[in-house]
């Protein structure tokens, strides 16, 4: 029985430093990806450009429908006033729905179109930014980075050291000026 207990211990101590070794071999970072993107300039001129590019589209929209409303109000008037034949009625409701269709299926391409516009300029932004956290890897022996905030689909850690903490060499890597967080007041007792 005795054998069979040093075997076990022997074992376990060998797994013991053996999981200690590997571990030791692993360096784990971790950044904030969406606090970078907030001070990248290209970020910046992202956003400014998918606003113009939005009241572009909702400016088309509008116009698109305050034509349909025009003709609406154009047909109200018209039946009340009893102008229409029950051909004109017809057709006039068959422009309305028409128009309505139009605006429904406009309404839908901007929208699909705004997001292929964002991934489009997305696309070169977050390359720079993978590019600064494999730089920064690298140089740094790092194993992992992971991103600390909380997206779908994205490695997320709740909980980690702040000595691992790689965003702010990360956004010197991509040439941001790390803004100075303002001093927590001291509390005397």
């Amino acid at each position: 029985m005795k054998k069979y207990m040093k075997f076990f211990v022997t074992i376990t101590l060998l797994l013991s430093i053996y999981s200690l070794n590997f571990a030791q071999q692993l360096k784990i970072g971790y950044t904030n990806i969406e606090y970078i993107l907030t001070f990248m300039p290209e970020a910046k001129q992202m956003e400014q450009t998918l606003k113009n590019y939005e009241q572009k589209l909702t400016e088309q929209l509008s116009i698109k429908q305050s034509y349909a409303q025009g003709k609406l109000d154009t047909y109200l008037k018209m039946k009340e006033e009893k102008k229409l034949s029950a051909q004109q009625d017809e057709e006039m409701q068959k422009e309305l729905y028409k128009l309505d269709e139009e605006i429904k299926k406009f309404a839908q391409a901007s929208e699909n179109d705004l997001m292929m516009k964002r991934e489009e300029l997305l696309k070169p932004i977050t390359d720079k930014l993978q590019k600064a956290i494999d730089e920064v890897a690298k140089e740094d022996g790092y194993t992992y980075i992971f991103n600390s905030t909380n997206s779908s689909g994205v490695a997320t850690i709740l909980h980690g050291p702040e000595q691992y903490n790689v965003t702010d060499k990360v956004m010197k890597k991509l040439g941001i000026t790390v803004p100075v967080a303002p001093e927590k007041p001291k509390t005397g007792k």
